[in-house]
């Protein structure tokens, strides 16, 4: 039994999301975003077309993503009272209501940052173009670590789509396994509720691991 996490704040939010979750996350968007810097140093594009073009695409996709992730998490919160929610409420701690919960306070998180990120690179860019007492070699340094950063969390908001996707529709597969386990006939014969009770048990486990 893991410890019981009531605290509000972003504190419980890294006690909930836990060092194996976040791992899983950056991996890709890392390895895509050191990618993508190594092409630029060596092609003939300069850096500053493709910091605006990726800014530009970030702007655009970034308040998609928060319209798309504060709509599934008002669809988990709106049922968070039925008896519906109570199995991934209970349980081992932080339960799998509170990993989830927590999952879109990471995603909601992330694109805050990828659109004030952006908004301060639109901003700066044009300071450091024009400030001539700057070193070549360190205004390169400048756009390619502010390049590698706007790569990387365009790539991560992008990926975090396609888990917040699949966290709705195994909440949604949940739901419809509850309803199947817990039918409005309380007549129902007694090993038949057993049997079903089991299959809640292993989707409950399955979701653990999906999510």
């Amino acid at each position: 039994m893991g410890k019981r996490i009531t605290s509000p704040g972003w504190g419980a939010v890294f006690k909930c999301y836990t060092i194996q979750n976040l791992r899983r996350s950056v991996a890709w968007p890392l390895i895509v975003a050191l990618i993508v810097v190594v092409c630029s140093m060596s092609s003939t594009v300069s850096p500053t077309v493709l910091i605006d073009t990726v800014t530009t695409i970030s702007l655009s996709i970034a308040p998609t993503v928060l319209g798309f992730t504060l709509a599934g998490y008002a669809l988990m919160m709106g049922m968070s009272g039925s008896k519906v929610m109570q199995p991934i409420m209970d349980g081992e701690k932080p339960s799998l209501f509170q990993k989830l919960n927590s999952t879109f306070a990471i995603v909601l998180g992330a694109s805050f940052i990828t659109t004030l990120f952006c908004v301060f690179v639109q901003v700066g860019m044009n300071f450091v173009s024009h400030l001539s007492t700057l070193n070549y070699n360190l205004k390169i340094c400048i756009k390619a670590f502010t390049l590698f950063w706007l790569v990387f969390l365009l790539i991560y908001t992008i990926f975090s789509i396609k888990d917040i996707t699949i966290n709705i529709f195994n909440f949604g597969q949940f739901a419809q396994t509850y309803h199947d386990v817990h039918p409005d006939d309380e007549r129902a014969a007694g090993d038949i509720i057993v049997i079903k009770e089991n299959l809640l048990m292993r989707f409950l486990d399955r979701f653990r691991k999906k999510s």
